[in-house]
C-alpha cells in the first residue's frame, strides 16, 4: 500500500509543474461542478455559478460603459470589471460570466501549485510541497468562491501568483517577473481596494533579502512599481476628469445607497459594541436591531426569534429600553411603503438616534469601544466552524462527517497559521520569503476586525492561502526541530 501511494505521489515534485497542476485542477474541478449543481440556477439564465447582491455592483458599470460609454456608478474599482468587459464585448452576459468563473477555477489551480512551490522554497522539503498542494486542493474555503461572480477568488490567486513572481524576480534578478508581480498585486488592489497596502509589502521585504546589490535592488523595485504607477496613475487621472478631485481608489468604501440608510446606521451601531453585521446569520446582533435580507419574512424578526441586545451595548443615555425602541422603529420602517412620508420621517429619526448613540458610546464607554469591541470582532471573524457558507446544514451522518472534516481543515489552518506567525516572529533564522505570508495574513486579519470592524469571513478568503502555508510550514518546522534534537541526543548517548 505504501509503495502504491509512493508511486502515485512520485510525479508531484516542485520541478514538475504539469502533473501537480493537472491533479489540482482535477480535484478543484470536481468541487467546482458539485458546487455549481448545488447552487443551481441563481441569477442570470444560462449562468452556471452564483451571484450575490454585490455582483451587480461590479457588472453594472461595465454594462453602462458598453451601452452609454460611461463607467457609472464608479464606487467600484474596475478590477473585476476589466476581464468582464473584455469577455462581455464578444459574449452575452451569462456566457461572459461562465468564462469568468472558469478563469477563476484555472487561476486558483495555478496559484495552488505556486503556493506549494513557495512552501518548498527555503526548506527543500518535497513532503511540505505535497502537503500544501493536497491540502489547498481539497480545501473549500477558496474553492467555493471559484463558482461565484465575486472578487475573492481572483484576489486570492493574484496575491499568490504575485508573490511567486516577486520571489522569482529576486532569485534571477529578472525584471520581467518583477513587473508581473507588480501587475498581480495592483490587480488585487483594484479587485478589493483594502488590498492596496499589501502592494507595499514586497517593496518593504526587498530590503530584507541579502546578497542583492543596491543597483539590482533598485531596478527590481522600479520594475515592480512600473505597472502599479501606470494603472493607478491612469485611474487617478480618470477620476480627476470625472470628479474634479484627487481620488486614488474609490469615492466610497460602501455602496452609496447604504450610507444614508437606517439599516446601515444600525450596522454602525452594532459595530460600536463589537456585534456581527452578518444579518443572514440567525445569531448576528444586527438582527436584534431589525436588519435582515429584504426578502426575509417579517415574522423571523419578531421577539424571541432574534438575538437579544447585549448588556455591554447599553449606556446611561441609551439604556436597553431606548435601544429596543430604536430597533422597533427599524422594524416598522422596513414595512412602510418606500414613498410614504411617514417612512421618511421615521428614517430621519432612526438616523438621528443612531448618530447620537455612536457619539455617546465612544465617549461614555471608551474601553468598550476601542478595545473590547475590537476583541469581540476579532473573535467573530476567526472563531467559527469555517464551513458556515461552504456547506449546507448537515442532516445525515455523511454530511456531518464532511462538515466536521472541513472544520478540522479550517482549524488546522487557523491554529497552525497563528503558530507559524509566532515561530517566524521569534525564530533566529527565519525564511525571509515567509515574512510576506506573515505580513499579508496579519494585515488581512487586523484591517478587517480591528480597523474596519467587519466580520464577514469571506473577507478572509484572499488571506486564507497564507494561513494554510504557514500552518503546514509550522508543522514541518516543529517536526524538523524534534528530529534534530532526537538525532543529537542519540549521538551524545553513543
Amino acid at each position: 500500500m505504501r509503495k502504491k501511494l509512493k508511486g502515485l505521489l512520485e510525479p508531484l515534485t516542485p520541478s514538475r509543474f504539469t502533473p501537480a497542476f493537472l491533479l489540482v485542477l482535477g480535484l478543484k474541478t470536481c468541487f467546482f461542478l458539485a458546487l455549481c449543481l448545488r447552487i443551481g440556477h441563481h441569477g442570470y439564465e444560462g449562468f452556471w455559478g452564483g451571484i450575490t447582491y454585490d455582483t451587480g455592483t461590479y457588472l453594472e458599470p461595465i454594462e453602462n460603459l458598453l451601452s452609454s460609454g460611461t463607467y457609472s456608478p464608479d464606487f467600484r474599482l474596475p478590477g473585476y470589471g476589466a476581464p468582464y468587459l473584455a469577455l462581455r464585448s464578444i459574449l452575452p452576459r451569462p456566457g461572459a460570466l461562465n468564462v469568468i468563473i472558469l478563469l477563476q477555477l484555472l487561476l486558483d489551480a495555478i496559484a495552488t501549485v505556486l503556493l506549494a512551490r513557495l512552501a518548498y522554497r527555503g526548506t527543500g522539503s518535497v513532503g511540505l510541497f505535497r502537503s500544501v498542494l493536497l491540502l489547498a486542493s481539497i480545501s473549500l474555503f477558496v474553492s467555493l468562491y471559484d463558482v461565484l461572480a465575486l472578487t475573492e477568488s481572483f484576489t486570492a490567486s493574484a496575491c499568490v501568483i504575485g508573490a511567486w513572481a516577486f520571489l522569482r524576480a529576486i532569485d534571477g534578478r529578472h525584471r520581467g517577473f518583477a513587473a508581473l508581480a507588480g501587475a498581480c498585486f495592483i490587480w488585487a488592489a483594484f479587485l478589493r481596494p483594502v488590498m492596496m497596502p499589501v502592494v507595499g509589502i514586497p517593496i518593504l521585504l526587498l530590503f530584507f533579502f541579502k546578497g542583492i546589490e543596491p543597483r539590482a535592488r533598485l531596478k527590481l523595485a522600479v520594475f515592480f512599481l512600473l505597472p502599479v504607477v501606470l494603472i493607478e496613475g491612469s485611474w487617478v487621472i480618470r477620476n480627476h476628469n470625472a470628479h474634479g478631485r484627487f481620488m486614488p481608489l474609490s469615492s466610497s468604501w460602501l455602496m452609496p445607497d447604504l450610507v444614508s440608510s437606517p439599516s446601515y446606521r444600525m450596522c454602525e451601531v452594532v459595530q460600536c459594541f463589537g456585534g456581527s453585521l452578518m444579518w443572514w446569520d440567525p445569531e448576528a446582533e444586527v438582527r436584534a436591531f431589525g436588519v435582515a435580507d429584504a426578502s426575509e419574512p417579517e415574522w423571523k424578526l419578531q421577539a424571541g426569534l432574534t438575538p437579544a441586545i447585549p448588556d455591554h451595548a447599553t449606556t446611561e443615555a441609551f439604556p436597553l429600553s431606548r435601544l429596543s425602541a430604536m430597533a422597533d422603529s427599524v422594524r416598522v420602517w422596513r414595512l412602510m411603503p418606500e414613498d410614504a412620508p411617514e417612512r421618511q420621517r421615521l428614517g430621519h429619526f432612526i438616523l438621528t438616534e443612531g448618530n447620537a448613540y455612536k457619539q455617546d458610546y465612544r465617549t461614555s464607554r471608551p474601553w468598550q469601544y476601542q478595545v473590547m469591541a475590537r476583541a469581540r470582532l476579532l473573535k467573530k471573524l476567526l472563531i467559527h466552524s469555517g464551513t458556515y457558507m461552504d456547506l449546507p446544514q448537515p442532516e445525515g451522518l455523511l454530511e456531518h462527517l464532511g462538515k466536521g472534516f472541513y472544520s478540522l481543515i479550517y482549524w488546522f489552518c487557523l491554529v497552525g497559521g497563528v503558530s507559524g506567525c509566532f515561530i517566524l516572529l521569534f525564530a533566529r533564522h527565519r525564511p525571509t520569503h515567509l515574512l510576506l505570508a506573515l505580513l499579508t495574513l496579519g494585515y488581512g486579519v487586523l484591517v478587517h476586525a480591528w480597523m474596519l470592524r467587519f466580520t464577514d469571513y469571506r473577507y478572509l478568503v484572499p488571506f486564507y492561502p497564507w494561513a494554510l502555508l504557514l500552518a503546514c510550514w509550522a508543522v514541518h518546522h516543529i517536526a524538523g526541530r524534534r528530529s534534530s534534537r532526537a538525532a543529537h541526543s542519540s549521538t551524545v548517548a553513543t
